[in-house]
């Protein structure tokens, strides 16, 4: 499932609707890979790069290790806002565009590798959460490593457990009305799919 369908062109605008700023939507892609760039245009047409978010189609070596059968997951690689951007939806309107390519491509799940831990609420109010494949690998490997298996895991041990899934998961419809939700009254126009 490459990002062979487009659901957002490349030049779309989005006006921040609290500070009346526009926002310029440039895409670099390959077979594999998407990143898409917000640009803020300034009213003598320059140009600041605002934020981007990068994708790719079923490559990650976490998900490659598990030996995932299904064929229907993207990839976050990664999401940065620059710092006078940040605190304005920038990085939803981002997740909000990449869910709608990641949607027209037939995807169904959008994983994120490696959170930072900063970013743990940012994710968890989208309708992402640590992956189940990957929540129980890590607990199976922490209780094989107890001198006392029967014992159990400490309280300290299962928070530094959950602290430390780098793998996390989201259903893309889920996701979509989640952060479509936040995005409505921030930016104009609307970004849909049908689904």
């Amino acid at each position: 499932m490459p990002f062979n369908c487009i659901a957002v062109p490349d030049n779309s605008m989005f006006k921040h609707t609290p500070s009346g700023n526009l926002f310029v939507l440039k895409r670099t892609c390959s077979v594999k890979k998407l990143i898409l760039t917000l640009y803020h245009q300034k009213a003598n047409g320059s140009e600041i790069k605002a934020g981007h978010i990068s994708a790719s189609c079923k490559f990650s070596r976490t998900l490659v290790f598990e030996r995932r059968n299904d064929l229907d997951y993207f990839t976050i690689k990664f999401i940065f806002v620059n710092a006078g951007y940040r605190n304005t939806s920038l990085g939803t309107l981002l997740m909000l565009i990449l869910t709608c390519e990641v949607v027209v491509n037939g995807g169904r799940y959008l994983y994120v590798v490696s959170p930072i831990y900063k970013a743990y609420g940012f994710y968890l109010q989208f309708g992402f959460h640590p992956a189940p494949e990957n929540v129980s690998r890590n607990y199976w490997v922490a209780l094989d490593n107890l001198e006392d298996p029967d014992a159990g895991l400490q309280f300290q041990d299962k928070f530094e457990l959950i602290r430390s899934h780098k793998l996390w998961k989201g259903n893309i419809d889920i996701v979509y009305h989640s952060l479509k939700k936040k995005i409505n009254s921030v930016f104009t126009p609307e970004v849909t799919y049908s689904g």
